[in-house]
C-alpha cells in the first residue's frame, strides 16, 4: 500500500491540467494495473511478465484492466480492478498450464 499512495502521490504531480479532480486517466489507470499486476506476479511466480500496458477501462464506477502473456509452457494472466482514483486495488494472477493431463 505504501508503493501505491507513492505512485498516486507521483500521479498528481504528473497533471497537465491547472487542477486535478483526483480520478485517474486511462493511461495513468493501465500503468498502476501493469505495476500492481506485475508485484503480485513477482509474489506469486517470481516473474513480471506482463509490458506495455494498455489502458484500463471504466466500467461501473471503477477501473478493469486485464492482460494475459505467454509463459513457458502456459499463460499468466491478470485482472486489476481499483477505484477512480486508484484505491482499492483487487488484484488477481494466474498461471494457466497447458501441460496434457496424465491418465
Amino acid at each position: 500500500m505504501k508503493h501505491l499512495a507513492t505512485l498516486l502521490v507521483i500521479l498528481a504531480g504528473c497533471s497537465t491540467t491547472a487542477t486535478h479532480t483526483g480520478k485517474l486517466t486511462a493511461d495513468e489507470a493501465g500503468s498502476l494495473a501493469l505495476r500492481l499486476a506485475n508485484e503480485k506476479a513477482q509474489t506469486l511466480y517470481n516473474c513480471q511478465p506482463f509490458h506495455n500496458a494498455s489502458p484500463a477501462r471504466f466500467l461501473q464506477g471503477h477501473w478493469s484492466w486485464y492482460q494475459s502473456k505467454g509463459l513457458g509452457l502456459g499463460d499468466i494472466e491478470a485482472t486489476v480492478e481499483f477505484g477512480p482514483d486508484g484505491t482499492e486495488p483487487i488484484v488477481t494472477v494466474a498461471r494457466l498450464d497447458s501441460l496434457p493431463k496424465l491418465p
